[in-house]
């Protein structure tokens, strides 16, 4: 084949994937066509590449960063170095459109929204990512857009792969906030102090105490109090929400585990568990549970052993009402024998 045809045939691939309707369908063809001719692939993937230079259009670029998802996990021929590259250039040219529009777009909780699901969408280049942000932030002169930057961050670690992002976030979080903090004005540095605020269950708790110290953030909360009590309020129960929605996955986890691990050694669940052996540890469950205040390891405790179902009061019951029909059925015999004499 001439690398004139293939190149004719790729674009007319690429027009494909522009069409709305055809989106998904062009990728699995481009993909195939890719598989058929692999002795060319480097061909096509600089094809691709041009095209995505040439275009001008976001969405278009987006389209082809789909595409290459394809390549990623469903093309035989895999992401080598080449595919992997030219993503990665992807990337940051998208980034880079998203951080100029969010710079001069007044629209910011949309591009940063915008930004956050592709941060999402690209889970398997968080490290990447996340080093664009760090570098676009030193790159940028002006603290407005720096602090449009530390938001981003913010979405980003709420998000699905909050974890993930985070560890690669936490190496430079306590160095971009600080920078940015001691160069704005005051209604900046509210707006950083609350976002601060709501990080209690998403940053490390190190790099926090480090931050609270430095900037005497205590005396800017009692100030804020002062001023506006109803929004600590407002943050205290956001944090107390992240707290719950936090021992629920991690119940959830817990138990998924323990019942994988049943499974392979064909217990039934509950078997041979030392708190359905023991009532005690029951009664001290549900004891807790009319407690109004529990502590931190009780409600987790309490959460990673939803199963612990037993009543020792019901129990007692049965054991009670055994003992009657017992002595009731003795009865029944004295008098038959009575009867008999």
């Amino acid at each position: 084949m001439s690398l004139n045809l293939l190149n004719e045939q790729m674009n007319n691939f690429l027009d494909g994937l522009f069409d709305e309707k055809n989106e998904s369908n062009a990728i699995k063809l481009i993909v195939q066509y890719a598989e058929q001719n692999k002795d060319y692939y480097k061909e096509i993937l600089t094809t691709i590449y041009q095209r995505f230079q040439k275009e001008n259009h976001l969405a278009n670029k987006l389209k082809i960063m789909n595409l290459m998802h394809g390549f990623y996990s469903k093309s035989k021929c895999g992401l080598t170095n080449e595919a992997k590259a030219i993503t990665i250039e992807f990337l940051t040219n998208i980034m880079n459109i998203y951080f100029d529009t969010l710079f001069k777009d007044n629209e910011e909780p949309v591009v940063i929204s915008l930004i956050s699901q592709f941060a999402e969408k690209n889970k398997e280049y968080i490290k990447e990512i996340s080093k664009l942000i760090y570098q676009r932030y030193l790159k940028e002169s002006i603290y407005v857009n720096k602090v449009k930057i530390i938001n981003v961050i913010h979405s980003i670690s709420k998000g699905k792969y909050s974890r993930q992002y985070v560890d690669e976030f936490k190496s430079f979080i306590f160095e971009i906030f600080s920078e940015c903090y001691n160069n704005v004005n005051q209604e900046n540095k509210i707006h950083l102090f609350k976002l601060y605020y709501t990080w209690k269950y998403l940053i490390p708790n190190e790099i926090l105490e480090k931050l609270r110290i430095k900037f005497n953030f205590d005396e800017m909360k009692e100030e804020i109090k002062r001023t506006n009590p109803q929004l600590i309020e407002k943050y205290d129960n956001y944090n107390n929400m992240k707290l719950e929605a936090s021992l629920k996955n991690q119940s959830y986890s817990n138990n998924g585990s323990r019942l994988k691990s049943l499974i392979s050694s064909n217990k039934k669940f509950g078997e041979d568990d030392e708190n359905n052996k023991n009532p005690n540890n029951n009664y001290k469950t549900n004891q807790s549970k009319k407690s109004p205040h529990l502590t931190l390891n009780n409600q987790m405790n309490q959460m990673q052993n939803p199963h612990n179902n037993l009543n020792p009061i019901n129990t007692s019951l049965i054991n009670n009402n055994s003992s009657r029909i017992n002595n009731t059925n003795k009865n029944n015999n004295n008098n038959k024998e009575r009867e008999k004499k």
